[in-house]
């Protein structure tokens, strides 16, 4: 099933929030805690996690975050629990503007949002995200072309993911620069370093970025071919395959007959 609700590629150039006005942190929203269905996932964030306590009690000031370095981290999930959803001031009405926005609509048009939204799309979470300068965007394993919400919310939302899972992500994503991916660090410490630098470097940090400043037309055709397995199109992408391989199929037993 796939996570991208729309095939609309500029419902992904929505431009970041001001480089002072983020949350100088790393969120995570995880309710997967279980070792035996997430235990890949689990070790590496904790890895990071205790790279970034080395790191911070290097730091003074490192509980704030602030410019003298560190990095703090907010986990809004039930996994390393450490924060509350109301802690961003900035989401408090979210929701409830968004659910007078979706009471405007026609009752039609407001049946077919909520049946493709499938529980994605939460407007208090993609806040937050967008809040935050950074999201741990760990998958549960590293099977190839498994790429879930963790990430695709985060690139919509003008945050920057720090990704750990499929190795050919770089494929589908509508820049290389547009992820810190994990895989191209030899330990959690050498990742947890780099996060910090680029925390509080705004120069270093907008490159990771600049995507959402170039024309959707320019972003990598494997984004544009993840776009196209969206939800509103999957159906009929599935029903096309059906009649390609049925087809096929057909033609293999016609040439032995």
């Amino acid at each position: 099933m796939s996570d991208v609700l729309s095939s609309d590629a500029l419902l992904f150039r929505n431009i970041p929030l001001p480089f002072t006005k983020t949350i100088p942190a790393v969120a995570w929203f995880s309710s997967q805690c279980n070792t035996y269905f997430a235990g890949q996932r689990i070790q590496r964030v904790d890895a990071f996690l205790a790279a970034v306590k080395v790191l911070n009690d290097r730091r003074s000031g490192h509980q704030q975050g602030d410019r003298e370095g560190g990095i703090s981290f907010h986990s809004y999930g039930a996994c390393r629990h450490n924060s509350e959803q109301t802690d961003v001031v900035e989401c408090e009405h979210v929701q409830e503007k968004f659910n007078a926005k979706v009471a405007r609509l026609v009752p039609e048009v407001r049946q077919v949002f909520l049946n493709n939204a499938h529980g994605n799309y939460d407007p208090i979470k993609l806040c937050i995200l967008r809040h935050h300068r950074f999201v741990l965007a760990y998958e549960n394993s590293a099977a190839e072309d498994y790429i879930t919400e963790k990430l695709l919310q985060a690139l919509k939302a003008g945050s920057v993911p720090i990704y750990w899972g499929d190795p050919r992500v770089l494929d589908v994503l509508p820049h290389p620069d547009a992820i810190i991916h994990a895989r191209d660090f030899e330990s959690a410490s050498e990742l947890a370093a780099y996060v910090e630098h680029v925390m509080h470097d705004e120069f270093l940090y907008r490159r990771h970025l600049i995507w959402k400043e170039m024309n959707p037309k320019d972003w990598q055709p494997g984004f544009h071919d993840l776009l196209q397995r969206s939800q509103e199109s999957l159906m009929c992408t599935v029903c096309q395959h059906a009649i390609s391989a049925t087809a096929a199929n057909d033609q293999a037993t016609d040439s032995k007959s």
